[in-house]
């Protein structure tokens, strides 16, 4: 195994910088494999147990069920009635445009904002993150990278928590949405390897690890585990939402109506 200096971090710093690697533009391509190393290593967190050589295989050889994508756009934008967020969009490719879709749809059959405050204090979230590494509302990857970029520890020492929230930060978010600090408890990761390996083999991925984006550390940070599972989270919620305001049924059609629309309008164009 060769070494790399992130060999030497413990415990939260370890977390810390894949979770850092993630949002790297050199590492568009690499999304799969940065997301199991960061379960994995998550599970080896919480045992206090760190296994370097299974994070390298993982970082370096991809994962055996899936494939890394080659997408052209790292950070895309996420549209809404009261402004725009910036996303890592990673694999998840239509979230982005359903979520839009969706907030749009909630404004025109007058459901409260405050009923979706929650998804707008998530969006708020990868927001802050991408600006926290100047990132521009549009964002092309390296889809044509042959390997994981590893910073050198210098370089990551600048920005080592910008995935993290004190809590001051985190507050003055939630205030600007009239949300509490407890309806993030809940989206808290807590997960065991018995239930990730259940889920992997099942679905291939984690709903557990991709829908509960947040770990809270002892001192009371925030970390954004891996920051593209907000896109992911934001339209789950916004989703449950709206089907529980307007019944699932009348969602779905209302949705269809407006695909039919949009594709009226399209084809009157070209």
């Amino acid at each position: 195994m060769q070494y790399k200096f992130y060999h030497n971090l413990k415990g939260d710093k370890m977390l810390k910088y894949l979770s850092y690697l993630s949002v790297q533009q050199e590492n568009s391509s690499f999304c799969y494999r940065l997301e199991m190393a960061l379960a994995k290593a998550y599970l080896m967190w919480k045992r206090g147990k760190y296994d370097w050589k299974l994070i390298d295989g993982i970082l370096e050889k991809g994962c055996l069920q899936l494939e890394d994508p080659q997408e052209r756009l790292f950070v895309e934008t996420v549209n809404t009635p009261i402004g725009s967020y910036k996303v890592f969009s990673a694999f998840y490719l239509t979230h982005k445009n359903l979520l839009s879709q969706l907030l749009f749809l909630a404004r025109k059959e007058k459901i409260e904002q405050s009923k979706l405050a929650l998804v707008y204090v998530i969006l708020e979230l990868s927001n802050e993150i991408a600006d926290r590494f100047s990132y521009g509302r549009n964002v092309c990857g390296k889809y044509d990278a042959e390997s994981v970029y590893y910073s050198n520890y210098k370089e990551y020492s600048k920005h080592e928590s910008y995935n993290c929230f004190c809590k001051a930060e985190l507050n003055a978010i939630l205030s600007k949405y009239q949300v509490d600090v407890k309806c993030l408890q809940s989206l808290i990761l807590c997960m065991s390897k018995k239930e990730y390996e259940k889920e992997l083999y099942q679905l291939g991925h984690s709903d557990i690890f991709e829908l509960h984006p947040f770990l809270q550390f002892d001192n009371g940070d925030y970390l954004v585990l891996f920051p593209a599972n907000l896109l992911r989270l934001s339209y789950r919620l916004c989703y449950g939402i709206m089907a529980k305001d307007l019944g699932e049924k009348r969602l779905h059609a209302l949705i269809e109506q407006e695909i039919i629309q949009e594709t009226g309008f399209i084809l009157q164009n070209c």
